[in-house]
Parts: C-alpha cells; structure tokens; sequence
C-alpha cells in the first residue's frame, strides 16, 4: 500500500513539474537598444529599441519597438566540431 502511495505522488509530482520546465523555455522577452544599422536576411533594420521573443520550435521574431517593424529568423542548436 505504502510503495502505490509513492508510486502516485512521484507521478503526481512529475506531470506537475515537466510542463512549468518546458514552458519556461518559451518565455524569452528580451529588450535592448542596437545602436547601429543591422540586417536579418535580406531586411535591414535602422538603429533603435527592439525586442526578441519566442514564436515556437527555433523561430525569433525581431521587433522594432518605434517603428513596428517586425522580421522571423529561424535558429538552431550550435554545432561544435569534433575534436581532433
């Protein structure tokens, strides 16, 4: 009875758990001023205050907070070469 108690409360404490890890990955909010010119693909961008936040799996989205203008970047994991 006691090994099903503990059983159920581990499992309780996992589903509890493994979704507030995965959901705090997604909260990036990042604000900053660039103080030069810059380009994403083939937009360029003037200097001002943007803002970087998650839209889903390796998807940025670049906002210009003064003049709304807006840009997608897809990213990935870094690749580190092997070691020789």
């Amino acid at each position: 009875m006691k090994s099903t108690f503990y059983l159920a409360a581990a499992a309780l404490v996992i589903a509890l758990v493994a979704p507030a890890a995965n959901s705090q990955q997604r909260d990036l909010d990042l604000r900053f001023h660039v103080p030069f010119q810059f380009s994403i693909g083939n937009k360029t961008f003037a200097a001002g205050d943007y803002q970087i936040t998650y839209q889903s799996s390796f998807m940025l989205k670049v906002y210009n907070r003064e003049d709304h203008t807006s840009a997608f970047e897809r990213v990935g994991p870094a690749r580190v070469p092997p070691l020789r």
